[in-house]
């Protein structure tokens, strides 16, 4: 009866562990960062960054921009 008691114990631990880590890659997949198309012009290209890909109210991110500028050129 103690062993039985004991193999499910164990058998307990092991979903936990299971469950714990699919949580856990499913959470830093939905925490990979986004990119936006780039709009481009002749001479610059700029592009959306943003540190996560869904955003979710009343959580702070961080976003910005990736230019690729012609040499020679300038932006305000």
């Amino acid at each position: 009866m103690w062993y039985q008691q004991r193999v499910g114990l164990q058998v307990l631990k092991l979903k936990v562990f299971i469950i714990t880590v699919l949580v856990s890659v499913f959470t830093l997949l939905q925490s990979a960062p986004a990119w936006a198309n780039p709009a481009k012009t002749a001479n610059v290209q700029i592009q959306l960054i943003s540190e996560i890909s869904n955003i979710q109210p009343q959580t702070p991110f961080w976003v910005g921009f990736n230019f690729k500028i012609r040499p020679g050129w300038h932006t305000y």
